[in-house]
């Protein structure tokens, strides 16, 4: 048994409009992923970290700029060379 939610004309018009959200979202998120892999980041670990630093509070407003991609791998990378030394 098949469940319509509306008449059958509103079916389309919610199909659309997922897709139209799903492009929205990718067209936000693909330049972003390609940045990171650009720059020899992976993306999801960028990601986690900028979002889990701005969530809990750990990076202030005025210190934002430290998230951006290449201000985050310098850091990255200057603490991954002190662990290793």
């Amino acid at each position: 048994m098949v469940y319509h939610h509306g008449s059958p004309r509103e079916t389309p018009a919610r199909e659309l409009a997922y897709w139209r959200r799903g492009g929205e979202t990718l067209a936000i998120s693909s330049p972003l992923i390609n940045t990171c892999k650009l720059n020899e980041i992976d993306p999801q670990e960028y990601l986690t970290d900028v979002l889990e630093r701005i969530v809990s509070g750990g990076t202030k407003i005025n210190r934002l700029h430290e998230l951006l991609l290449w201000e985050w791998k310098r850091a990255r990378e200057a603490t991954e060379l002190k662990d290793a030394a």
